[in-house]
């Protein structure tokens, strides 16, 4: 039943679905945008689509989400910090480290969140409400996206089973995953800390 469902989604795919799914995926949808990239690199596997409108469209699709989480950060970020509650959490002083860390390092932190799928979507929201400049927001997206779109789409394609790249896929990029994250994260607590005890050991003198 899975695999005709998968053939008959696989049939009635198009570029303008692929690219307003991709949109989507970028403004919250819980879809997570390497399913549209497999599919649509088992597409161009069967000849049904092409290499060149393909990443295009998606890295459009992809990067006016990503835009649009900027500004809804940039313009109601105090909003939705103020409607989850964040800053009751959050220390105000270990907010404003943060913020300060997140200035200091957010371009990175918003180039490799390309990467990780519970990480993107929120980055860009991120990144508007610490007012991360625009021009820079969109460059280290960019660079993500251009580096990680036509690699998923080029790895299904070579594939060329969208059934065993469903499962494969599930189990090994879980793993690279979890260890990306973990090694990421680390580094981000180090430098955190470091600017911590900087700004202590400043402070001290």
């Amino acid at each position: 039943m899975m695999n005709n469902f998968i053939i008959d989604f696989s049939q009635q795919f198009s570029y303008t679905i692929a690219f307003v799914l991709l949109f989507l995926s970028g403004v919250g949808l819980p879809l997570p945008e390497e399913i549209v990239l497999f599919v649509l690199g088992y597409l161009i596997f069967l000849g049904q689509m092409h290499w060149l409108p393909a990443i295009i469209l998606s890295l459009v699709g992809i990067l006016l989400g990503d835009v649009v989480g900027y500004f809804f950060g940039l313009k109601k970020g105090e909003w939705l910090i103020n409607l989850i509650k964040v800053k009751h959490f959050l220390p105000e002083r270990l907010f404003y480290k943060v913020e300060k860390f997140f200035k200091k390092h957010g371009n990175w932190a918003v180039f490799f969140a390309r990467f990780f799928v519970g990480f993107r979507f929120y980055m860009s929201i991120v990144a508007g409400y610490f007012k991360m400049p625009f021009k820079k927001f969109i460059f280290y997206d960019a660079l993500g996206a251009i580096i990680w779109t036509p690699f998923v789409i080029f790895l299904s394609y070579h594939v060329g089973n969208l059934a065993l790249i469903i499962a494969d896929a599930k189990k090994i990029t879980h793993r690279v995953y979890l260890v990306a994250g973990i090694v990421f994260l680390i580094i981000l607590f180090i430098n955190f800390l470091w600017e911590i005890l900087s700004d202590s050991e400043d402070q001290s003198a």
